[in-house]
């Protein structure tokens, strides 16, 4: 990500995004291999790209206080011996106990 204001605005879409009991997915994580890709594709259709990388374990780290299901990892070869790496991760948001009640962890 491009800086900590960022982070946190895309920390809150997200928060905002997933319901009680909801997924949300995000699969890339930031490599050359991919940032080159995206930047290809989006030059071939001739398009103002944005995309949103991320470091290896920063996306775990937004979802603090969810419940993190098993995703993936994966590796596929790019272009000049780079590597394109995927990583799945499946977080939950656990429902509010109802009012007065707190939740049992």
């Amino acid at each position: 990500m491009a800086s900590d204001a960022s982070v946190r605005f895309f920390d809150a879409q997200f928060q905002r995004q997933v319901r009680e009991g909801g997924l949300r997915l995000n699969p890339l994580d930031a490599s050359p291999a991919a940032i080159q890709h995206l930047s290809q594709a989006a030059q071939a259709a001739a398009l103002a790209l944005r995309w949103c990388l991320f470091a290896a374990g920063e996306l775990q780290r937004h979802f603090a206080g969810r419940e993190i299901l098993p995703g993936a990892k994966e590796d596929f070869p790019a272009p000049a011996g780079r590597v394109k790496r995927f990583a799945t991760v499946v977080a939950r948001k656990l429902a509010s106990p109802p009012s007065g009640e707190t939740a049992v962890m």
